[in-house]
């Protein structure tokens, strides 16, 4: 989605502009506090990031749908990887809440960092999913890294995106704050703004691997699994269907996903 900083902003943005910009004047004001060891990674998720996120159109506290199956947002999502299970502190899912637009790491703004442990972790979430870019955040700063290659501690650190590499104070600015709000912000992925971004990426070169992304900046670890998969939902759904048949389909769509999570991770 393009935007001229010159011209006359949506009042969307507008809000969310003068929301980050309140969320910057508190972090300031408490900065010794914020960054001191003890301030833990819950709290700053609670204070500040989670806030952030919300200032950027995202039902993150689930104040919208309290479905868990149909949330738009997932906290603390679980992901596999090499045969481990990890948790992604935020999953952005729509319209159809199994693929994944992004993730948003969260960390305490006490710790480093841009450490290739820390790098190393976002890209572990994003490569199997085919996502293209993901977050980095400890609200004090900002990080968008580059997911689309197999995850590898020796080239983590490489994977960030230089142009978009932010401190808070960073967002006083409008120019600033648009040039991630069309790209994160829900009304800007919705309308296709990472699938536009990822195809502006410099190409792998040499024997880089890197994962095949779908238009929505989703795609599956393997495409055959996956389609057996959907195939397995739609049978599953089907024979549900014909002896509960006063079944609504949130309620069909809810036991449905409960035997395939219980499936997949046994």
């Amino acid at each position: 989605m393009a935007y001229d900083v010159h011209e006359n902003m949506p009042d969307n943005f507008q809000v969310a502009f003068r929301r980050v910009k309140e969320l910057n004047r508190q972090f300031r004001a408490g900065e010794t506090s914020y960054t001191d060891p003890s301030y833990p990674e819950s709290q700053v998720r609670l204070d500040f990031i989670d806030k952030f996120w919300i200032a950027l159109g995202w039902d993150v506290a689930h104040e919208h749908e309290t479905n868990p199956y149909i949330q738009e947002v997932k906290v603390e999502r679980s992901q596999a990887f090499e045969g481990r299970r990890q948790h992604a502190d935020y999953a952005f899912l729509y319209p159809d809440f199994h693929n994944i637009f992004f993730f948003v790491e969260a960390k305490k703004p006490s710790v480093e960092i841009d450490s290739a442990d820390n790098y190393f972790q976002v890209i572990r979430y994003g490569w199997p999913n085919g996502v293209a870019i993901s977050v980095l955040t400890d609200f004090q700063r900002f990080r968008v890294i580059d997911c689309r290659f197999k995850p590898n501690i020796d080239s983590a650190l490489d994977r960030s995106i230089s142009s978009l590499r932010f401190h808070y104070s960073d967002f006083d600015s409008e120019e600033n704050f648009a040039k991630i709000y069309w790209l994160f912000s829900r009304e800007a992925v919705l309308a296709g703004s990472l699938g536009e971004y990822a195809k502006t990426m410099p190409q792998p070169r040499g024997g880089v691997q890197q994962r095949r992304l779908f238009p929505v900046d989703t795609a599956p670890f393997d495409d055959d699994f996956l389609s057996a998969i959907e195939g397995f939902r739609r049978d599953l759904a089907r024979a549900i269907k014909q002896k509960n048949n006063d079944l609504s389909s949130i309620e069909l769509t809810e036991i449905v996903q409960r035997i395939l999570g219980i499936c997949l991770a046994s």
